[in-house]
């Protein structure tokens, strides 16, 4: 499983699940401290989208959320099904919660929803994904390596999208890669991260491929191969600048 993926069980993760409410609260209170970056699944086979927990209502047992980045086509509406996941201290949260209504403040649309009844706590420390701000999605190079020689006409262009200290997800044309090349290796370049003093280049494994939130595009996730410690540590720290943004501006 590629960390651009949601964790699920049968992939071998250490998996405890939340079940009473007062530990569910907690949970919740505590991620709810601050604006919490969230990943938004609302249809199971769906795209994922961009979100963040704006504030918990414990009594009333109610969330709320942001709105849905990119936005989503149809609107969701009241009853919707959503599938959540956040990090919490190194630790994937996956749960499922209801949508009772949308909410017009001043400048912005929240979502309420209702608490989940359980939560998937995922022990995954050393490998998490960090969503790349919007502002931050800068372009990767592809080339596939099986076609022998490395044809600037056969480069794919992508933006990132996330990234783990793994791996990395792209944006890319719908019809740029196909179901039958996961499996397949590529050659990426030109991807520039926080603090990193010159672009990654390297070759990765084209793991999985899902619908993008945007219409024509895919999300391409990557395992990279060979990971040496400088491309290591340059992910690393891309990843914690991201999540520290992330935490700082709610976004």
């Amino acid at each position: 499983m590629h960390p651009s993926d949601p964790p699920q069980d049968e992939h071998g993760d250490d998996v405890s699940v939340l079940t009473d409410p007062a530990a569910i609260a907690a949970a919740l209170g505590d991620a709810g401290q601050a604006p919490v970056i969230l990943t938004v699944r609302p249809d199971p086979e769906g795209p994922l989208f961009d979100s963040s927990l704006v504030r918990v209502a414990a009594p009333e047992q109610r969330l709320y959320l942001d709105e849905l980045r990119p936005e989503r086509k149809p609107p969701l509406r009241g009853g919707d099904c959503l599938t959540l996941f956040m990090t919490q201290r190194g630790v994937v949260l996956r749960f499922a919660v209801s949508l009772v209504r949308t909410l017009l403040e001043p400048g912005r649309t929240l979502y309420e929803t209702h608490f989940p009844t359980e939560i998937h706590r995922f022990q995954r420390r050393e490998i998490f994904r960090v969503q790349v701000p919007l502002y931050e999605r800068r372009e990767v190079r592809l080339q596939p390596m099986d076609t022998g020689s490395m044809d600037t006409e056969m480069e794919i262009s992508g933006r990132l999208v996330d990234l783990s200290i793994k791996g990395f997800c792209l944006e890319v044309a719908e019809h740029a890669v196909t179901p039958g090349q996961i499996g397949a290796i590529f050659r990426y370049a030109g991807m520039q991260l926080p603090d990193a003093r010159n672009t990654l280049t390297g070759d990765a494994t084209m793991v999985n491929l899902r619908p993008s939130p945007l219409t024509g595009f895919s999300y391409a996730g990557f395992n990279i191969l060979d990971m040496d410690p400088q491309t290591e540590r340059a992910l690393m720290r891309a990843a914690l600048f991201y999540q520290r943004d992330a935490r700082k501006t709610g976004r």
